[in-house]
């Protein structure tokens, strides 16, 4: 399971680094996500609340690998990836028109 805590803790320290390194939208982004994190006790329940913060529920597990948690983006973004591949579309910049790149992610599985 996840370390919530200590997953938001590595965000924080990471933002001094995504600065002095010039990628001004990762830092932008992380500080979006880090007070979005701080504004999800008031949008979610209590119970669900609590099974996010404390039980580890705000990662993915594909696998019952130890350590294989995974965040929903980076899920997305891999299962994206694993079926645009074979069409060459996004990673060989195949399917540039927007119809093709539409009707490739229409006909995609949801997670």
């Amino acid at each position: 399971m996840g370390n919530r805590k200590l997953h938001l803790q590595t965000i924080v320290k990471m933002l001094p680094y995504f600065h002095a390194s010039g990628n001004f939208s990762y830092a932008k982004c992380a500080h979006l996500y880090l007070q979005d994190m701080e504004d999800f006790k008031s949008i979610m329940g209590a119970e669900e609340y609590e099974k996010f913060t404390t039980q580890g529920k705000f990662t993915i597990r594909r696998t019952f690998k130890s350590w294989f948690g995974t965040w929903s983006d980076m899920t997305i973004e891999k299962s994206l990836m694993e079926n645009m591949k074979p069409f060459g579309c996004l990673t060989h910049g195949r399917c540039v028109n927007d119809s093709e790149l539409a009707g490739r992610t229409q006909g995609m599985t949801a997670l």
